[in-house]
């Protein structure tokens, strides 16, 4: 929950309705990263819709999921696990990392744990080439995109400024450049990877089938 994976036991009361853990995990996860809170790997075009209450409401449901689910469980707080080496980490598939930013239930631990191991030793031995090489030009599209919206964004801002450095005919000209670029190219994201990350080491071509 957040940047830290931290280990946790089932208190006896959840066991009674198993199901309510689930819910209040996959409510967390969402609102957390309807927030902000996680970072975002999901591709444009591809999100959930945005939640129609406002920030302060979505921040308070939170909040109360986040007791409600944080009473359920017995957290070792003293031996946490960064969430980054998966979800900050670009050798996974981008669904994958925004996956990881969530509690995860004891199978569900145990099914990701293995996919994540499985990728990273397939990856690291040369296997699925052509999905990284899709994958890198999707997350290097995604880095362009936000530098330029940044760029634009300062630009933008310094138009009705009356400093003496906006009045510059270099500024000028600079300013007049970024407002001249062509929209960021949009580059398809990379199909799902699957489950288990399965396929050919020299070909990623069953590396998206289920």
């Amino acid at each position: 929950m957040g940047t830290d994976w931290a280990p946790a036991a089932v208190r006896d009361v959840t066991r009674r309705d198993p199901g309510e853990l689930v819910r209040l995990a996959r409510a967390h996860a969402r609102l957390a990263h309807t927030l902000g809170h996680t970072l975002r790997t999901d591709p444009p075009g591809e999100t959930s819709p945005p939640e129609e209450t406002g920030h302060e409401t979505i921040l308070a449901q939170w909040r109360d999921i986040d007791e409600r689910l944080r009473s359920l469980l017995v957290l070792d707080l003293d031996n946490p696990r960064r969430v980054s080496v998966v979800g900050a980490n670009p050798i996974f598939p981008p669904e994958w990392r925004q996956a990881a930013w969530a509690t995860f239930l004891p199978d569900e631990l145990a099914e990701w744990s293995v996919r994540w191991r499985h990728w990273y030793a397939e990856t690291a031995a040369g296997g699925f080439r052509h999905y990284r090489d899709r994958l890198r030009t999707w997350d290097t599209s995604h880095v362009l995109a936000e530098t330029q919206a940044h760029l634009l964004a300062t630009a933008r801002a310094t138009v009705d400024r009356t400093n003496a450095w906006t009045r510059k005919p270099a500024f000028i000209e600079a300013r007049r450049r970024v407002f001249a670029l062509p929209p960021s190219p949009v580059v398809p994201s990379p199909r799902p990877a699957a489950a288990r990350g399965g396929g050919r080491r020299a070909d990623d071509r069953t590396a998206g089938a289920p």
